[in-house]
């Protein structure tokens, strides 16, 4: 299996996803032509995407949909909720199918979906299961529920939202309405919260954890992977790493 994020962060989310001969994106936040060129640096055409999973429908997690399926006619899969906001939000010819509660399968990817806490009409996170590997994905969540806890167990590789510092956030630019709602329960994960729930997910076999969604203005790069880590000093350490606005990487295959 393979998984590439194009980029992560309020400016836009996407994740490229392979497993065998099926190729997915998670999510199209990003500008469609900056979601090909970002494809065609990994040498992958976007006419080998099969489709486009959304975790729900901010702009930053949709904004490149209407040019990739107007264009390359790429379907999207969005929950109950999601599929619903997207039937006023994008054009009428986008074809957005419905997941189904057993989640979806493409030749030998077994793809299902848990809910996260956020701030959305029915947010999801992902999980990917091929040949033995399996890989969760969940970038927007204000903490980190039974549900949330149960998908991160037992994935070799963990993509999780690590957003703020809280320090940072408390003592920073933004408005204070701007600060509840990030630090709410339906907001998103500060580098603490993510390093408390990827400890209790630790196992043997967790090789990687990616950390995404970082803030520009409430979060440091260093400051988040020196929280993780500390995370695991007494158990063992997964190689971490960290994503970008508009910056493609890391590419990891397992």
């Amino acid at each position: 299996m393979q998984i590439c994020p194009l980029g992560s962060g309020s400016s836009g989310n996407s994740i490229y996803l392979r497993a065998g001969d099926t190729r997915l994106l998670i999510d199209a936040g990003l500008p469609g032509q900056v979601i090909v060129r970002s494809l065609t640096t990994l040498g992958v055409s976007i006419a080998d995407i099969e489709g486009i999973l959304v975790t729900h429908e901010h702009s930053d997690h949709l904004r490149g949909i209407p040019l990739l399926t107007r264009k390359y006619d790429l379907p999207v899969y969005a929950s109950n909720g999601t599929a619903d906001e997207l039937a006023w939000m994008l054009p009428d010819n986008v074809d957005v199918r419905r997941l189904s509660p057993k989640g979806a399968h493409f030749a030998g990817l077994d793809v299902r979906f848990f809910g996260v806490p956020h701030d959305a009409a029915d947010p999801i996170g992902f999980l990917f299961e091929h040949d033995g590997v399996r890989v969760v994905v969940a970038t927007d969540l204000g903490c980190v529920t039974k549900e949330v806890k149960k998908a991160l167990s037992g994935s070799q590789v963990i993509v999780l939202e690590s957003n703020h510092d809280e320090e940072m956030l408390a003592n920073g630019p933004y408005p204070e309405y701007l600060k509840q709602r990030i630090r709410s329960r339906y907001g998103h994960l500060s580098n603490r919260q993510a390093a408390d729930a990827l400890k209790n997910a630790w196992h043997e076999d967790l090789r990687h954890v990616v950390l995404a969604h970082l803030s520009r203005e409430n979060n440091d790069p260093g400051l988040a992977r020196d929280t993780i880590a500390q995370a695991f000093d007494d158990n063992g350490q997964p190689l971490i790493h960290l994503t970008a606005h508009y910056e493609v990487g890391p590419f990891l295959e397992i």
